[in-house]
């Protein structure tokens, strides 16, 4: 049995026999292009600390938590923290001017685009 047998897509099977597919129409959903530059900074809190953490960005604008992850061999969490790139000092102070202790990762440029789950709450 062949592996293109089994795709349920049919440009895999037309593509496979030598017939080229044309779209006539326009794409439905045009892909958007990001209008603002985003940078990702890793800040790592205690578990306890980062419902401060989030409340304390809600004062920057376009800064969001993108993920939170737990660090299960102690009471520590890590929270990628996602902001207009240039602003990585102002979400710098707001963190440290609220929480006691924790680490602060370095500032990477963030190119994925999440239409919805990268706005603050």
């Amino acid at each position: 049995m062949n592996f293109l047998s089994v795709l349920a897509f049919p440009a895999a099977r037309a593509a496979y026999r030598g017939h080229a597919l044309t779209f006539v129409d326009p794409h439905p959903a045009p892909i958007a292009l990001a209008t603002k530059r985003f940078e990702l900074m890793n800040v790592v809190v205690a578990s306890k600390d980062a419902w401060r953490a989030r409340q304390a960005l809600q004062a920057c604008p376009d800064t969001a938590i993108v993920r939170c992850s737990p660090m299960h061999k102690d009471a520590r969490v890590k929270l990628e923290v996602r902001f207009p790139a240039g602003r990585g000092d102002t979400v710098i102070d707001r963190i440290l001017s609220c929480l006691p202790n924790g680490q602060i990762g370095g500032i990477v440029a963030y190119a994925k685009v999440l239409p919805f789950a990268a706005r603050p709450v």
